[in-house]
């Protein structure tokens, strides 16, 4: 954002035909939008880093390697492009006698392209099965399919996956045995639509007995079971009609 003030202010002095007298306010304002820059991404840093150490003292688990490295990537590779297009705008500068003024427009897009891929880097766009009057065929919503439980753990129905690497996308960042994977009959009644209260405690439909046994049995939760087999009806269960606003630590 600092950059782009810096690039409209530079180019309404410049290309005004600023006097001779004047050029220290350009400086100033150069000067003022780079610390403004540097102020802004300390700022964004430091809010970043205070969601996710309250996000972690709230699990009261620390981060896993996997966890850390899928965090620092973008970073990574936001900071290595910079310099990389910084290289090269220091080469195009040399070789064609154009200073960054003539240059801005295709530099920022160059950097807006580079920092747009590294944030898409880290996601994990899943495709569902879709049909319009067979819902045993198609999925309805994401948490119809994939449903996040406890910590490190999922329930999943690989079949509502349009492309199945999406299933072994999940299998491999879960991690096979941490997976309880259902049937067709049991996602039509919408086993995976439950809902994490706590990572040791998930509310869950009574009548879903092998899943909440599972979980009970297996992955040591405490399930919270509830009559809710109505709500099904409408496409959605427990995640699909809960919204947690506040979630406050013991």
């Amino acid at each position: 954002m600092a950059g782009r003030l810096d690039d409209l202010v530079t180019k309404a002095l410049v290309f005004r035909n600023m006097s001779a007298e004047k050029v220290w306010l350009q400086y100033g304002l150069y000067v003022g939008t780079r610390v403004l820059d540097i102020v802004l991404c300390i700022a964004f840093i430091a809010v970043a880093i205070g969601l996710i150490n309250k996000a972690y003292i709230y699990k009261k688990d620390e981060m896993s390697v996997k966890e850390m490295v899928m965090l620092i990537i973008p970073s990574l590779v936001g900071v290595t492009g910079y310099g990389i297009l910084q290289y090269y705008l220091m080469i195009y500068e040399r070789d064609t006698g154009k200073n960054l003024i003539d240059t801005y427009g295709f530099y920022g897009a160059l950097s807006f392209l580079h920092y747009l891929i590294s944030i898409v880097a880290i996601l994990i766009p899943l495709e569902l099965k879709k049909h319009n009057t067979d819902p045993r065929a198609g999925i309805l919503h994401l948490d119809c399919t994939f449903m996040p439980v406890g910590k490190g753990h999922a329930i999943i129905y690989k079949d509502g996956f349009m492309y199945p690497q999406d299933y072994h996308t999940l299998l491999d960042l879960f991690g096979r045995e941490n997976v309880f994977e259902i049937t067709r009959e049991e996602m039509y009644y919408m086993n995976t639509n439950v809902f994490s209260i706590s990572p040791e405690v998930v509310v869950s439909e009574k009548n879903f007995i092998r899943l909440n046994t599972f979980m009970e049995e297996v992955w040591g939760m405490t399930v919270e079971r509830v009559p809710y087999y109505e709500i099904s009806k409408m496409g959605g269960l427990l995640r699909c009609s809960t919204l947690p606003l506040i979630r406050e630590n013991d």
